[in-house]
């Protein structure tokens, strides 16, 4: 077994760990929780490690000492992904009692729009900035330009390579897609040789090439998984939808669609109307929808991230940096693929937002 096989092996196990024993009624102690602190390391040097550290857990404060004002900025919240980490934020604001304020630039083919956003966050003179960016590259100048203003730079869900922040809350997309194309591995063992297509998210977000590059590739080098094409896309069910449709016209044979949770989503339909059922879909994360496609079956899997966690410790850090105190400067979440046969496992309270929960766009 490779040390990168290893890894994996016992990032399941971690998963197990954190999963057991908690039930949804306990949402409001969402901590310990198992995470990964990078200490001096670099997101590019974690994921360049061939076997995972170990895990501490991960405590937030109890209360802020005054009432911050962070200034938050989402690609969109037009699926539960990013509704769950809007509740996140939010409730975690609320726990701390700090203000916050939200802008959501509507997709992540909105670009300008998240800058024009960005200019009116440091507007609005917060004490510090909260972002999940639309393109690492497209934000680099604004975020150099607050952190010189003196704001704080919190950056969530999104992980950044190249651009220098005061604070990182995601996850690995070596780790979160590895364990997703592990598991398609594992379920093409038998065959021959099985057909995929990469359906991994937009181009330019740097989270979806990585996902690609470092999980998916990287995983399948040297099985009998053959990858036919990568398809990058906006992450709206239009889109993907468009992409499938794409793919299931160019190839006859196909024994895999591996993509974004609103890939998933869209694909369980195209493939009914094409009446190709018996290619499986496996999420690198999941959403609301491709949780009901998970727990029916409809799908072979998907990952959760905890994306919630990503959120919650992002305004934790935040606050620590702003009061002086001890913080992660780069904390990862762990990962777990979910399937219909384990998901019963899962505390609701670490997937995702209540079934009630309403968009909230300020906090004071």
């Amino acid at each position: 077994m490779t040390g990168l096989r290893s890894a994996f092996v016992a990032l399941f196990a971690a998963g197990l760990l954190l999963m057991g024993g908690v039930s949804a009624a306990q949402s409001q102690d969402w901590w310990p929780i198992e995470v990964f602190d990078l200490g001096d390391l670099t997101a590019d040097e974690f994921d360049a490690l061939e076997t995972l550290p170990e895990t501490v857990d991960y405590v937030p404060l109890e209360k802020a000492s005054q009432k911050w004002h962070i200034c938050v900025l989402f690609p969109h919240m037009k699926d539960s992904y990013w509704v769950s980490v809007n509740y996140g934020v939010m409730d975690e604001a609320r726990r701390l009692g700090i203000k916050a304020t939200l802008f959501s630039a509507g997709g992540y083919t909105e670009l300008n729009k998240q800058i024009s956003q960005f200019d009116d966050c440091m507007a609005l003179n917060p004490d510090a900035i909260l972002i999940g960016v639309i393109s690492e590259g497209g934000m680099k100048a604004k975020i150099a330009e607050a952190r010189e203003k003196g704001i704080k730079v919190i950056a969530i869900i999104n992980p950044l390579f190249d651009i220098e922040v005061d604070a990182l809350s995601t996850g690995s997309n070596k780790i979160i897609c590895g364990v997703a194309a592990e598991h398609l591995v594992n379920l093409f063992k038998d065959q021959e040789s099985a057909k995929v297509v990469s359906l991994p998210g937009p181009q330019g977000s740097g989270w979806a090439e990585k996902c690609q590059q470092l999980g998916l590739e990287r995983v399948i080098e040297g099985t009998n998984v053959e990858l036919l094409e990568a398809k990058f896309g906006d992450t709206g069910k239009s889109v993907q939808l468009k992409l499938v449709e794409d793919a299931l016209q160019t190839y006859d044979e196909i024994d895999a669609i591996f993509g974004t949770a609103v890939t998933a989503e869209a694909a369980v339909g195209a493939l009914e109307e094409a009446g190709r059922q018996d290619i499986a879909v496996m999420a690198w994360y999941i959403n609301l929808g491709s949780v009901d496609l998970i727990k029916n079956g409809d799908i072979e899997g998907g990952v959760t991230m905890y994306e919630i966690i990503m959120s919650r410790v992002g305004v934790d850090q935040a606050v620590r940096i702003l009061e002086g105190k001890p913080y992660m400067k780069t904390m990862f979440t762990l990962a777990k693929v979910l399937t219909e046969d384990n998901f019963d496992s899962v505390p609701g309270h670490l997937l995702l937002a209540p079934s009630d929960w309403d968009l909230v766009f300020s906090v004071d």
